[in-house]
């Protein structure tokens, strides 16, 4: 799931696109728009749309550097501190281009401003990399999407979506409705505690049966806690965890706790 577009965004648009992405995000992940955004963007493995247009002006940049911009944009540039002030002395910000003067926020936040403000911060190490591929491989590695494990998207996709959804704190058990406040009171129906993902696993009269299965099918895993099972374990292969995950999908859907 991706979106691209120009380096400049007129503001109103920008928040249009970001809805966009939101929302397709929300639909591939079945997440409410109760979840934290960034949680919702590692679910999918997307950075923001405000950081691609970062990397976009990066490019920008280094092509100007190395003269791969049309004159008419060439032009424009200013000169690098070392070029303005002659200075035989290498200097630590010598890279760096000169100050734009900006007479007004909107000029400010155009292209060659922007991006030049972008530019004299970055990391000199990726600034002096020696080919275009090499630049972007670079900022790659600066602005690595996060990812989540495959197993997280395995199985039926109605307990998939319960699954993530109790991972992200934006499923229907009590005490999430009650922290995103679509509910007065977190208890469980069961009258005994809050029904949070804790209480719903592991603690849950009502759902003894379904627990005690679950227990049996995962013995290779225990001992068991709520993090394990919605989030997995680092320690266990992929395939292992993704046995797990099925397990605790099967627990969601006989649960019958999320049905409509």
């Amino acid at each position: 799931m991706h979106l691209f577009f120009g380096i400049v965004v007129h503001n109103t648009k920008k928040i249009r696109l970001k809805k966009i992405q939101y929302k397709a995000a929300r639909s591939v992940t079945g997440l409410t728009r109760s979840v934290i955004i960034n949680n919702l963007l590692k679910e999918v493995g997307c950075v923001p749309l405000s950081d691609r247009r970062k990397l976009q002006k990066y490019v920008f940049i280094y092509k100007e550097k190395l003269g791969l911009l049309p004159e008419y944009l060439h032009e424009l540039f200013p000169g690098t501190v070392q070029e303005i002030i002659n200075n035989q002395y290498a200097l630590r910000n010598s890279e760096s281009y000169a100050s734009v003067a900006r007479r007004t926020e909107v000029y400010a936040k155009s292209v060659i401003p922007s991006s030049l403000s972008l530019w004299n911060n970055l990391d000199s190490n990726i600034r002096s990399a020696d080919s275009l591929n090499a630049f972007k491989n670079k900022l790659k590695l600066l602005y690595q999407p996060p990812t989540a494990p495959n197993y997280f998207k395995t199985g039926e996709r109605f307990s998939v979506v319960h699954h993530t959804r109790i991972r992200n704190k934006c499923s229907n058990l009590n005490y999430d409705l009650y922290c995103n406040n679509l509910r007065q009171r977190p208890m469980c129906d069961c009258g005994v505690e809050i029904e949070n993902a804790d209480h719903y696993f592991f603690r849950c009269r009502r759902y003894s049966n379904q627990r005690l299965q679950l227990f049996i099918n995962t013995r290779q895993f225990h001992t068991l806690n709520t993090n394990k099972l919605i989030f997995g374990l680092d320690n266990i292969t992929e395939e292992q965890n993704s046995e797990l995950f099925q397990h605790v999908q099967t627990y969601i859907k006989t649960s019958n706790r999320f049905k409509s």
